[in-house]
């Protein structure tokens, strides 16, 4: 539901208790071990273009999904650099250079892919850029995103891509963003 994920920030909205029995065939200690791939940066791995709001969000707490990955980093400020930069205009176009097409605008990201995906190095940037990009995702984190259609006049997607290009040096992305906005399969229309 689009309009419960409008935002980067994301709270839990179920919580689990392991069996004491173990159900289903599954095996002793199956609990222990879905926890351990908790994590506090999650990516879409199913998104409808035309009504996606973002594509990757960020937990205060570790969590575990079903229709998101969770990626695990070496430090909260990476997962909120890299929660921005996927929500960028640059991360997005990234996200459809790695899509997998299943119906037009129903694309999927499979894990596999995750590992192909090219992202920000969050290692490679400099201290201060790394802060500034995290508190720029702290800024920004409640902030409601339009659908992906809307990006355009998005005006806390402008404010994402300014901020970002303003710390790291890029260009400015208005005109990629208007252009992301208009292509077909995320516009679910016709050229």
């Amino acid at each position: 539901d689009t309009a419960l994920y409008s935002s980067m920030k994301c709270l839990p909205n179920k919580w689990l208790s392991p069996l004491a029995i173990p159900g289903g065939g599954q095996r002793i200690g199956y609990g222990a071990h879905l926890w351990q791939m908790a994590a506090q940066l999650l990516i879409a791995e199913r998104v409808w273009l035309n009504t996606t709001r973002v594509v990757s969000m960020f937990s205060d707490k570790p969590v575990l999904s079903n229709v998101w990955w969770e990626v695990k980093t070496a430090d909260e400020n990476f997962d909120k650099t890299l929660a921005l930069f996927l929500n960028s205009s640059v991360g997005i176009l990234t996200r459809l250079a790695t899509r997998n097409t299943t119906r037009g605008g129903w694309v999927a990201l499979k894990k596999a892919d995750l590992t192909e995906m090219l992202v920000l190095d969050v290692r490679a940037i400099s201290q201060s850029q790394l802060q500034g990009l995290a508190d720029l995702f702290d800024e920004l984190a409640d902030e409601e995103f339009e659908r992906l259609p809307g990006m355009a006049d998005c005006a806390a997607r402008r404010r994402l891509d300014d901020g970002l290009s303003a710390i790291l040096g890029l260009p400015d992305l208005s005109g990629l963003r208007r252009l992301l906005a208009t292509e077909p399969v995320v516009a679910n229309r016709r050229l």
